[in-house]
């Protein structure tokens, strides 16, 4: 029994085994199967479209639950690309090497030196830390490549750095010692720089001007010298001594220009503004009958020209060569009685300036503040160039718009060019940290704002008001309405600017009406001190005025607005068109999209214009300014944007298509043509709509001698029309009659 055990239990070990053996071939059948089969449909997939390899890579990356490499793997197969600037350098390099060195061998040889040089110092540039790696991640995609075309880079250069300035060599002779002149010792500025020049002294008589470099004594060099050696130069030299200084060119652009135009540009402006005042120097004399009132009687008196504003120490003689080369041969009424006021012991007189439109009342601000900084020299303040510099102006004017302020700084360049006084213009429209930039290069001496985007930068530490001499309200009646007011009181009381005993506050407007004059209190010197001046130039009766007798002033009854479309165009044809298209027209209403919709309308009846308001981008309402400015439109229509203060040439004729709200807007709007004494022309469409301004209107009319349309005399007790009426869609009442009225119909034209 035992025995068969034994045997029974060997048979039943061979016979397991022998399974597992056949189970273990099964499997490996099994295998080979699936994996013929898995063969067969990759072959079979591959004839088809395969899917991306971004889709294929997410997907086993979700199943691995791995992460991409940063670095894009290349196959060994696959030849690396020469990028067009090595194939470039490679093509130079191949030219430059001459055939006959060496033979043709040693040529070669030269060659494959020279490129493999090249190709070693793009390898090096490609590795260098501070350039991106080809396939690092990239803003512009995952792989973006930072190289750029070379137009491309050329373009970036040139719009990133500034021009260069354009230098000349002046020449000229000191007779005698000490020769009035102090050289610049701050740091960083090597040679001898002119920053102080004395008055009535030889470099004064000859016409030094502070930030020139003396680059020349006696023949001999000396702009690669220290200050000391200069000055032992000098103080050695035999008299008389010849000296060469080196400036800016004319011709450059202003210091503290900020806008976007070429210096062609701005020269051609500043040169077309001179002719223009030059060839209508008549009509400046014509402003010299117009009355004058002064209070208090204690006023300096008024210079008589630019040469006396020089003998009472005013200006000095570099300053009066820019006023008559700027097209100024002779001051202004107003100009004539502000500047001795301003400059009268350092901002003794605080005023309220109010003079007709086109009197020159920019300039009689600009030319007084800004001749202090110049014949006294500029306040030294502190200054730390770079992220958490802070500027601090001397001298700040404020304006109600955008084109108002960059007009203004414009003349306070012309000012400025050739001193080292650095003015800027700051406005809303562009991005705050674009203007940041502009402020943490150097000091800024002047600086022309408009009230919300000064707000900001003050806010924001870039700029401090603490050290402000003079303050200039520029359309003064304008900048204390709505919004604005909240502002300018912010200003003037509520940040860092100093107390009014302590700084010089002056108010310019054509209209000045009483709720202004009520604020001054608060913002000029005390009364019981007695220095604010008061200046009135022109006629005015119980604060109305602003206008003068040589701007004729036509209203003509339109009641309906749609028909003043087609009353306008016949009015251009008969008042501007047909009499030869003298000069340009400015087309004034109410609202922002009529002022779109007619100049479509006046383009399609083939009268080419722009259109400006405040809701237009900076850049598209600088454009339309500088269009209009240098004459390439000849008809602009605009909003009340345009009506302070903006001085166009050469404009003739002014259309109000809607009458404004108030009397002083109806002033400043035709206001912008029969500027400087000239002859011009100002028409206004009007309705029912405009009965509150009749009684004002026609006390306005009077007081300019102009005639009065007997529809909006109050006692008529029917109001007729005044051509190209139609009906007037309703009665009103009558002001001085319970009756209802209305205008009576026109009989066939």
């Amino acid at each position: 029994m035992a025995k068969s055990g034994l045997n029974g239990g060997g048979r039943d070990r061979s016979a397991s085994n022998s399974r597992s053996r056949s189970l273990k071939k099964g499997k490996v059948k099994r295998k080979d199967r699936s994996r013929s089969r898995s063969e067969s449909r990759g072959k079979k997939n591959a004839s088809k479209k395969r899917p991306s390899p971004s889709r294929s890579r997410s997907r086993s990356r979700k199943k691995r639950g791995r992460s991409r490499s940063p670095q894009k793997r290349r196959s060994p197969s696959r030849k690396k690309r020469k990028s067009p600037s090595l194939k470039r350098k490679e093509q130079e390099v191949k030219k430059e090497v001459p055939k006959h060195a060496k033979g043709p061998k040693g040529a070669k040889t030269l060659v494959a030196a020279a490129i493999a040089g090249v190709r070693g110092a793009a390898k090096k540039a490609d590795q260098s830390p501070d350039r991106p790696q080809r396939g690092s991640p990239s803003p512009l995609g995952r792989y973006h490549s930072p190289s750029r075309s070379r137009s491309s880079r050329s373009r970036s250069k040139s719009a990133g750095e500034p021009a260069p300035k354009q230098m000349e060599v002046v020449a000229m002779q000191l007779n005698e010692r000490p020769f009035g002149m102090a050289p610049s010792k701050e740091a960083g500025v090597s040679g001898y720089v002119v920053a102080k020049v004395a008055d009535e002294k030889p470099a004064a008589t000859a016409g030094v001007c502070v930030g020139w470099c003396l680059v020349s004594i006696a023949g001999k060099p000396c702009r690669d010298l220290d200050l000391e050696a200069i000055q032992v130069l000098l103080k050695g030299a035999d008299l008389p001594v010849a000296v060469e200084f080196e400036k800016e060119k004319e011709g450059g652009p202003p210091k503290g220009s900020d806008d976007g135009d070429s210096d062609e540009e701005v020269d051609m402006v500043l040169d077309s503004r001179a002719e223009y005042r030059k060839e209508h120097q008549a009509g400046i004399d014509a402003l010299d009958a117009l009355p004058v009132t002064r209070s208090p009687e204690d006023l300096p008196n008024p210079i008589a020209d630019w040469q006396e504003g020089v003998d009472r120490k005013y200006l000095n003689k570099a300053l009066l060569d820019k006023l008559q080369a700027a097209g100024l041969k002779r001051p202004t009424l107003i100009q004539r009685h502000a500047v001795p006021i301003i400059m009268h012991a350092q901002g003794h007189w605080d005023m309220i300036a109010s003079a007709q439109t086109g009197s020159g009342k920019t300039f009689a601000f600009v030319i007084p503040t800004v001749a202090r900084l110049v014949v006294e020299g500029a306040m030294p303040r502190p200054f730390f160039p770079g992220a958490s510099a802070q500027a601090c102006p001397l001298v700040l004017v404020l304006s109600p718009t955008r084109e108002l302020a960059m007009q203004t700084n414009k003349e306070i360049e012309v000012m400025t060019k050739g001193t080292p006084l650095i003015p800027l213009c700051l406005y809303g429209g562009e991005s705050l940290k674009f203007q940041q930039k502009k402020l943490v290069e150097r000091q800024t001496d002047i600086i022309c704002a408009t009230p919300g985007r000064l707000c900001d930068l003050v806010d924001a530490g870039k700029i401090s008001l603490s050290f402000i001499q003079s303050v200039v309200l520029d359309e003064a009646d304008q900048m204390f309405e709505q919004s604005l007011e909240i502002m300018c009181t912010e200003i003037l009381t509520g940040r860092d600017m100093p107390e009014p005993a302590g700084r010089q506050t002056l108010l310019f407007s054509a209209t000045m009406p009483q709720k202004v004059r009520d604020l001054c209190p608060r913002l000029l010197k005390p009364i019981a001190s007695g220095q604010t001046a008061n200046l009135t130039v022109g006629h005015y009766t119980n604060d109305k005025g602003g206008s003068c007798a040589s701007i004729k002033q036509i209203l003509r009854w339109v009641p309906e607005e749609h028909q003043r479309m087609m009353a306008m165009v016949q009015d251009l044809h008969h008042l501007w068109i047909n009499q030869g298209r003298k000069g340009r027209v400015v087309i004034f209403t109410n609202q922002r999209l009529q002022a779109g919709n007619l100049a479509t309308q006046l383009n399609k009846n083939g009268i080419k214009c722009e259109h400006l308001h405040g809701k237009l981008d900076q850049s598209e309402r600088e454009r339309v300014f500088d269009t209009f400015r240098k004459g390439d439109a000849d008809v602009l229509v605009a909003t009340n944007v345009a009506s302070r203060g903006l001085d166009f040439q050469n404009v003739t004729f002014v259309v109000q298509y809607n009458l404004p709200g108030t009397i002083d807007i109806y002033t400043h709007r035709i206001g912008r043509t029969g500027r400087v004494g000239e002859v011009g022309c100002a028409l206004a469409y009007v309705g029912p709509k405009d009965k509150h301004l009749f009684g004002k209107m026609v006390e306005f009319l009077e007081l300019n001698n102009q005639e009065v349309p007997n529809f909006i005399c109050p006692q008529q007790e029917r109001w007729h029309g005044g051509g190209g009426g139609g009906r007037s869609g309703g009665g009103r009442r009558s002001p001085s009659r319970g009756r209802r009225w209305s205008p009576p119909r026109r009989k066939g034209r």
